[in-house]
């Protein structure tokens, strides 16, 4: 019965990680300068400016995660369009290890936001399985940018008249 007893403590001694090595692998977004020969859009430039990318990520390749194990700090993905740069699972010493680096121009911390709205749809003139929407694949791939100058929250845009109930959950 001794030997159970010390058997659990040293399970669940060893459940737990210890602070020291937890890992504080975060997604950051990473906009670098566009390098002046990666104008072309064929996929062998695109290779280039991944290359190019893979560059502002630190030499040390591995962190050791929350459990103990070591994860990769890879580019999770490599923006091409709208701006240079990726995505990226990174500590906060990382990224300040890539800010010295020629080209880096600004990481930010990946943030979910909730969705504000069950109504946008049918304010929209979305209707499901018809028109544009349903021909544009419901708007998958789509990448949307917003520029806001502040609101005022009694224009006429926030007014709820004449909107059905919230659906139910």
């Amino acid at each position: 019965m001794e030997l159970f007893k010390i058997l659990l403590i040293i399970f669940i001694f060893c459940s737990f990680p210890f602070p020291s090595i937890q890992s504080d692998l975060e997604t950051y977004i990473v906009h670098v300068e566009s390098p002046e020969n990666q104008i072309s859009t064929d996929q062998s430039s695109r290779t280039d400016l991944d290359n190019y990318y893979l560059s502002f990520l630190p030499k040390s390749t591995t962190a050791i995660s929350s459990i103990g194990n070591e994860e990769p700090v890879n580019m999770i993905y490599s923006y091409h369009n709208v701006m240079k740069g990726l995505a990226a699972r990174l500590t906060a010493s990382q990224v300040k290890e890539m800010e010295q680096k020629s080209g880096f121009v600004s990481a930010q911390k990946q943030s979910i936001l909730p969705l504000q709205t069950t109504h946008s749809p049918s304010f929209l003139g979305l209707r499901p399985n018809m028109g544009l929407w349903k021909n544009s694949h419901y708007g998958k791939g789509v990448i949307i940018g917003v520029i806001g100058s502040g609101i005022l929250p009694d224009h006429p845009s926030f007014s709820d008249v004449g909107m059905p109930p919230p659906p139910a959950k």
